[in-house]
């Protein structure tokens, strides 16, 4: 097995709990003042649109490129 597959996946994990961890803090007075599930979906829709945004550059770079 390849060490840099699980050094990636540490890196990955390790970030996915640091910005999970600023999330919180970030935005703890919005999780007492909307409810938890509100304040769930808001983040989970600011998600969505990054990574609208991030597949939509990766389109437009590989638009002369034959779809396989």
């Amino acid at each position: 097995m390849d060490v840099g597959y699980g050094l990636k996946l540490g890196a990955a994990a390790a970030g996915f709990l640091i910005v999970a961890v600023l999330a919180v803090l970030l935005f703890n007075g919005v999780w007492f003042q909307v409810g938890f599930g509100a304040a769930f979906a808001i983040l989970a829709g600011i998600l969505i649109l990054i990574a609208w945004r991030v597949d939509k550059k990766a389109k437009e770079e590989r638009a002369g490129l034959p779809d396989i």
